[in-house]
């Protein structure tokens, strides 16, 4: 039986001894000589570490006086790589002044680490010595509330932030949490230790709750004012608490330019102030594999490459004006405002880099060590290593990024954001769909299937049309698609991680039951013939049960017409959950990371979202329902065109370009194809022509 709050209050005071208190009280030291010793010793975390996670605990702990001719030298080799055009990785060049700057200061360590580490990289364990060594920090001072000048008996936050709330207590946190729980030095302290929530009863905590119980104030919350907490990325969060260190994990991952309160930049703007208090003993720790070169994370990454002019000046460096204009495009800010922070460390490491010199790990003083977790891909013979040749053979640029922490290249979305996000707006003076698990006998239905492998996502749309109540500005009513059902069955749902097909054939089963007007209802080719027979032969005389052949030209002329109907205005869905535990949408957020790679439009490999189901479905629903409205819009285009007008910006849409109903064409424009005016505009979008409003958005325009 759970214990009650009060009930933990009286347990913690046991033998509680006032004199050790007052000597504590006294001491506020910490009780350890370094950040290694805290790490390594059986009276603390007692973990095994390589020499070069050691080597970089030193240098996150200014520790310069603990650090062996190793140790310099592996900092050194990290400077000097780190400036690298192609492929770079290390610490700053100038990190030797970044450190001299912050001792002579009294700092203790650097208060803002961003760590831009491959896959596997031991980013979780670094974190989980920054995290328990930080609270260690909060408990030696006796009363930190009393030290820091915060409000008695206020609790002090270590927030551990994740793009939901499933990510950031498995991960992060839970390697914080495990930290602490291992350290037998948090033994007497720790109050709660939950999946999500961790609590430390600090000294002044215990003289608290044994001063209530003596009033007999009866008290029934838990009194542990040190806590490290599991948090989703929603930015309002994060207001109001006061932290001492933030924890963003996986940050580079965390949605980015989209408008709503989960952006990274709205996050970090959110939690960074609750540090404010703790001045230069509050920690920032920034752990993420690279995305691409957009948001938050790459910004901060940009700012901490700026040299400090102490630095620049001893190597007779200067930094032209261009130099100033590159790097300030870089992170969307004005040249002037550029300025070194020596409080930003930035470790940019590919995956093995930590676990090399394992062999040496007992000739430099630690524990006998016999593998890697990561390996090198090197062709010398070893199997492990070429292993990891083999790995990067087979997707180059997923490797770049996910393993040698190379920050991918700006992406231009295939679709306009502002486009997507209108699809989930009112419209119609203010009708907001939601979703229908009936069809309506008036309506007729269109409905597709993207199967799946047993371990990856399996999708379905179901929509209708609807005509718009009033004539468009040139006299024109179009039929509009209203999206009825979306539905995604996701591995992660399943115990097994293995999708339930015999599930989803009896989920078809009563789709079609429930929807009787359903003209025809569509299958990738992957893996749908069983539920096709099926269905075929229950639901065949009133419903098309068929494939949906698709090819490289009928997928890029399926998308073409979608972006066609999105920018019109055409398109109209409520907002799933099926993205971030249930926290987001899917399809927009699919629709907005599709990407066109060579001619082909196409999801991401890396990144936040990195699947197509959804919108595959959404947007051969969509095209199959709006065919001879959009063939018809075409024809009026093209008819109707002004002489030397194009598309505006790659995004087709009905406004100034188009001349009254009865224009006489007079231009070969009016003879191209459609296809001709789209892959001209799409060329524009690509920097040939007009560049595209997404790019312009991304670099602070529109």
């Amino acid at each position: 039986m759970a214990r009650t709050a009060s009930a933990k209050n009286s347990d913690a005071l046991g033998d509680l001894n006032l004199v050790d208190q007052f000597k504590t009280a006294l001491k506020r030291e910490k009780p350890f000589d370094s950040i290694v010793d805290f790490a390594t010793h059986r009276s603390f975390c007692g973990k095994r570490l390589y020499p070069r996670q050691k080597t970089l605990l030193k240098l996150m702990y200014l520790e310069t006086e603990n650090m062996t001719s190793y140790d310099i030298d592996v900092i050194d080799s990290w400077r000097t790589t780190f400036g690298k055009k192609k492929e770079p990785f290390g610490v700053q060049e100038d990190i030797w002044d970044r450190v001299a700057y912050l001792k002579e200061r009294g700092y203790t360590h650097f208060p803002h680490i961003q760590a831009v580490q491959g896959r596997r990289a031991s980013k979780g364990v670094m974190g989980g010595i920054l995290g328990a060594e930080r609270m260690l920090n909060m408990l030696s001072k006796d009363d930190p509330q009393a030290f820091y000048g915060v409000e008695p008996g206020k609790d002090l936050y270590l927030y551990v932030v994740a793009t939901n709330s499933l990510q950031a207590k498995r991960f992060l946190f839970a390697d914080i949490r495990a930290t602490v729980e291992s350290c037998k030095f948090f033994d007497k302290y720790i109050s709660t230790s939950k999946e999500y929530y961790l609590s430390l009863r600090t000294p002044a905590d215990l003289r608290r709750i044994a001063d209530l119980k003596v009033r007999n104030v009866p008290i029934d919350r838990e009194i542990a004012t040190i806590r490290a907490l599991a948090m989703s990325s929603t930015s309002a969060s994060g207001r109001g608490g006061t932290g001492f260190a933030n924890f963003f994990d996986e940050f580079a991952h965390m949605i980015t330019g989209t408008g709503g309160p989960r952006t990274s930049e709205e996050v970090y703007e959110a939690y960074q102030p609750s540090l404010d208090q703790f001045g230069k003993d509050a920690l920032t720790y920034i752990p993420s594999s690279p995305y691409t070169k957009v948001g938050k994370f790459f910004d901060l990454y940009t700012s901490g490459r700026v040299l400090l002019q102490e630095f620049l000046e001893k190597q007779g460096k200067l930094v032209t004006k261009k130099e100033e204009d590159d790097l300030a495009d870089e992170i969307e800010g004005a040249a002037s405002d550029l300025m070194a922070d020596p409080e930003m460390l930035v470790i940019q490491l590919p995956s093995w880099d930590l676990y090399k010199d394992f062999d040496r790990s007992h000739q430099l003083g630690g524990p006998k060590i016999t593998k890697a977790i990561q390996y090198e891909p090197l062709a010398n013979g070893k199997p492990e290593n070429e292993r990891m040749i083999r790995l990067e053979n087979r997707d180059p640029a997923k490797f770049k990024v996910e393993r040698r922490a190379q920050f991918a290249e700006v992406l231009d979305a295939y679709l306009d954001p502002e486009k997507v996000d209108q699809i989930f707006e009112p419209f119609w003076g203010g009708r907001t769909l939601e979703q229908t698990d009936r069809g309506i006998m008036k309506f007729v239905y269109h409905g597709h299937v993207d199967p799946s492998k047993t371990n990856a996502n399996f999708a379905f749309a179901v929509g209708h049309l609807e005509q718009a109540p009033e004539p468009d500005e040139y006299g024109y009513l179009w039929p509009h698609v209203i999206f009825d059902k979306l539905h995604v069955y996701k591995p992660g749902d399943y115990a097994d991680h293995t999708v339930d097909y015999v599930g989803i054939g009896e989920d078809l089963d009563d789709l079609l039951h429930w929807f009787p007007t359903m003209e025809r209802f569509s299958f990738d080719q992957w893996n749908s013939q069983g539920f096709i027979a099926s269905l075929k032969k229950k639901y065949g005389q009133r419903t098309r049960v068929n494939l949906a052949n698709f090819s490289h030209k009928r997928n890029q002329d399926v998308a073409e017409k979608f972006k066609a109907a999105i920018n019109l205005g055409w398109v109209h869905a409520y907002k799933d959950t099926f993205f971030n535990d249930g926290e987001g949408s899917l399809l927009e957020q699919e629709l907005k990371f599709l990407q066109e790679v060579n001619g082909k439009v196409q999801k991401q490999s890396v990144g936040p979202v990195t699947t197509k189901d959804l919108a595959d479905c959404v947007m051969e629903v969509t095209v199959r329902l709006l065919a001879e409205a959009l063939e018809k819009w075409q024809k009026e285009l093209l008819s109707n065109l002004t002489p030397g007008v194009g598309l505006q910006s790659g995004y087709p849409n009905r406004h100034t370009e188009m001349e009254p109903r009865g224009a006489i064409p007079t231009t070969m424009a009016s003879r191209e194809t459609v296809r001709d005016v789209l892959n001209r505009n799409r060329d524009a979008s690509r920097g040939r022509g007009v560049p595209s409003p997404f790019t312009n958005r991304l670099r602070g325009g529109r």
